[in-house]
């Protein structure tokens, strides 16, 4: 698809070596301009994030006694911006104060950080800046354009995310004062029916946003893997170890150990499956008896104490073929190591969230893809139905994929490890004929995904959206 569309994407503050984010502190804006003054070094935006972090050791923590260098109230620039979308998107990225007259609307994109208490205002907690809302940090050109219409801000969530009704309620909120019109508000989503739910949940009168589905991070990582294909492992490679048996039974990988991963871990420690398993877990954890009679009784299953102290005491661990790896360098587009995928027949994948009807996937599902294997997949009910309505084929006949239609959470689990057991107890010739038998899947499944990105067509009517709205 040729270029198509053209996004104004304009920002209160533009500095000789950086774009200031759109709504954030005036004290960062001050600290950049300083920057930009004595530095020659070009950064894509506020060196804060990109450089340090938000850590308690960040510079932005020194400076502001971590009040502001917590979490600020928008990031670095807009995942719109990202080249999965060049090939259909041209983007004017430029100065609200230089470049307004050019256009009849613009886009004024802000991008929601992953903890939304900090971007409504409201995660700072006897600070001084609790309540401090994104729109108070607007410049007041922006702010009155936005009133009158001819700004639309463009709220970017285009992240792994889940989206409660109270947070939609405190996002209200945060509004009511700002007298900017519902219509001129567009809050993207990383979701396939985040729209739905949210119509569902308040009606036209009660609406102070326009919410609309943008699945951004499955775009994304298509590009991505297919730009970099050093990434991932590659079909002639595969092909080469189809006589090769591999070494472990499944494959398990946990940066940030939520309940739902954690509990799988201590029960596969328990029922001493780790041994078949290439596995991570790159946070600490500590299970003592209290912790453990909690998982048992959250997710209804007997474990045993000293097998899960065993697996702890490794804590934090990397997988086999990645020493060295921890937890602030994975990302999407840092998990670069196919050998482990080339040991092992089976993933486990745990989504970030397991509860709720908000249809959205991230990186994490499409890494077995990726690389050529199957899977069994933690997540909500339905993440298997909306993989096959996205074009993907699963594993029916080879795994039991029941599970997906079971609504209770713990259930679902339990339904879901039947299944990595009965595997776990195949021997290596029996996995290893199961696993070759699914290889047309498995090739389908990776020319598809790798594709994605070109023909991704929620993406598309996203971007259509906005430029129909710029556009009116």
């Amino acid at each position: 698809m040729s270029n198509k569309y053209i996004l104004p994407l304009f920002y209160d503050n533009i500095f000789s070596n950086m774009i200031l984010p759109n709504a954030i502190y005036t004290e960062y804006g001050l600290i950049n301009y300083l920057h930009s003054l004595y530095s020659t070094k070009v950064k894509q935006h506020n060196f804060f994030e990109e450089e340090f972090g938000f850590t308690d050791q960040s510079l932005a923590g020194l400076l502001f006694d971590n009040n502001l260098g917590r979490q600020p109230n928008s990031m670095s620039g807009s995942n719109i911006t990202s080249r999965c979308y060049s090939h259909y998107l041209t983007l004017d990225e430029n100065s609200i104060f230089l470049a307004r007259e050019k256009y009849k609307r613009y886009i004024y994109p802000i991008r929601i950080p992953p903890y939304m208490d900090y971007f409504i205002g409201t995660g700072s907690s006897g600070s001084k800046i609790n309540g401090e809302h994104f729109w108070k940090h607007m410049s007041q050109t922006a702010l009155r354009d936005a009133q009158d219409g001819r700004a639309i801000i463009f709220l970017d969530y285009g992240q792994e995310n889940y989206m409660e009704y109270d947070t939609y309620y405190l996002i209200h909120e945060s509004l009511k004062k700002a007298r900017i019109p519902a219509d001129n508000i567009i809050f993207g989503i990383n979701s396939f029916n985040a729209q739905e739910i949210y119509e569902n949940w308040f009606g036209p009168g009660d609406q102070r946003i326009q919410v609309r589905d943008w699945p951004y991070v499955l775009a994304n990582t298509s590009f991505h893997y297919t730009h970099f294909k050093e990434q991932h492992l590659q079909l002639e490679d595969w092909l080469q170890t189809q006589h090769t048996k591999r070494k472990y039974h499944m494959i398990y990988k946990v940066r940030r150990p939520r309940d739902h991963r954690q509990a799988l871990l201590l029960k596969l420690a328990s029922d001493g499956l780790l041994a078949k398993t290439d596995w991570s877990c790159l946070t600490p954890i500590q299970c003592d008896e209290r912790r453990v009679a909690y998982f048992s009784g959250k997710f209804s299953w007997p474990l045993n104490q000293q097998s899960i102290q065993q697996m702890c005491d490794q804590t934090p661990k990397t997988l086999e073929s990645e020493n060295g790896t921890h937890y602030t360098a994975v990302r999407t587009t840092t998990d670069n190591n196919a050998e482990a995928y080339k040991n092992s027949y089976l993933y486990i994948c745990t989504e970030t969230f397991t509860h709720g009807d908000h249809k959205s996937l991230t990186e994490k599902a499409f890494k077995p893809v990726v690389n050529l294997q199957p899977f069994v997949i933690i997540a909500y009910p339905g993440a298997l139905a909306l993989l096959r309505k996205l074009g993907f084929k699963t594993f029916t006949g080879f795994i039991d994929e029941s599970y997906d239609d079971e609504p209770d959470e713990v259930k679902r689990i339990h339904m879901v490890y039947t299944e990595i057991q009965r595997i776990a107890n195949m021997s290596i010739d029996e996995i290893h004929n199961w696993y070759w038998s699914m290889k047309d899947i498995l090739e389908y499944n990776q020319k598809h995904f790798l594709n994605y990105w070109q023909n991704d067509t929620v993406g598309h009517n996203f971007i259509k959206y906005l430029s129909d709205r710029i556009n009116q």
